[in-house]
């Protein structure tokens, strides 16, 4: 490319790193091959471009160039690595203008993450989620201001109500985020990577304002306010989210797989999963209804 530039930028978790891209020293020049995530970015302040992809993370960057590692035929430690029928996807982006205001990360997360549709109807047959219209659509986080990034949500270790995210400034910037959070959420905690609780955060309208610093990772424990005749909220696997449900159920709206999971029977015991008539499983004989989220 025309794009000359002594530096790449190369993704890793939680951030990037610069590295060389001429062979001046012998460090350089041991460089040959190094290791990244999702993106490789050459810019030169006014023009770039980006090598995005799903999973190959070898790379070789020297003066324009950027090679991405395909194949491997390694005699160490597995000499059949690589070999058969081998499916991946890169492509190339270019991008204009400093690399702090580009698309790159979303597009990178983009590239790797794959878009799932829940589809619920009262009533839906098995397996037809294709053929159900939506009920309702509803985002449970939104994330608005500076280059935050919120990359995990999980359930709390030691609490069934609670919820852990953690974000992080993407850009090497110091900014501030606005965090929107489900309206169920009754406090907000900054924890340490261990969950253990710093700070609570002021919620002011379902909203928590966040200061980063450059490539600053948070993590945010926060607790549902439970209502009459709701036990506390478990999760039955990982992309389970709580939701409202009626006569005093309390069920998680999976929008990865395309199911909801119902849990906490009115007058059962927390976490107890509801018998099979009333599952809230799609395609197991659940319904529902069109007055809930999903």
């Amino acid at each position: 490319t025309t794009v000359y530039t002594k530096e790449v930028l190369e993704e890793i978790q939680f951030g990037y790193v610069r590295r060389p891209t001429h062979k001046s020293r012998q460090y350089e020049r041991d460089l040959y091959e190094t290791c990244h995530h999702k993106y490789a970015v050459l810019t030169d302040g006014e023009n770039g471009f980006a090598v995005l992809n799903d999973c190959k993370y070898g790379l070789s960057a020297e003066d324009s160039r950027l090679s991405l590692t395909l194949l491997r035929a390694p005699v160490a430690p597995d000499m059949r690595a690589d070999r058969g029928m081998q499916q991946f996807t890169y492509s190339i982006l270019p991008c204009s203008g400093p690399f702090v205001y580009s698309r790159v990360t979303e597009e990178a997360y983009e590239c790797n993450v794959s878009v799932s549709a829940s589809e619920f109807k009262e009533g839906c047959p098995e397996g037809g989620f294709g053929a159900c219209p939506v009920v309702q659509e509803r985002s449970f986080f939104r994330l608005e201001g500076g280059h935050g990034v919120l990359e995990t949500c999980k359930p709390a270790f030691d609490r069934a109500d609670g919820v852990v995210v953690r974000l992080y400034e993407s850009k090497g910037c110091a900014g501030t985020a606005i965090l929107s959070v489900p309206e169920r959420v009754r406090q907000v905690f900054d924890c340490n990577m261990l969950e253990e609780q710093r700070q609570e955060l002021e919620l002011r309208e379902g909203k928590v304002r966040l200061a980063f610093r450059g490539f600053e990772i948070k993590t945010l424990c926060w607790w549902f306010r439970e209502t009459e005749g709701k036990g506390a909220f478990a999760f039955l696997g990982a992309g389970c989210l709580p939701m409202d449900w009626p006569e005093g159920k309390s069920g998680f709206a999976d929008g990865r797989k395309g199911r909801v999971c119902a849990v906490g029977a009115q007058g059962g015991k927390d976490g107890e999963a509801l018998s099979e008539n009333d599952s809230g499983h799609a395609g197991q004989g659940g319904e529902i209804p069109a007055d809930t989220d999903s």
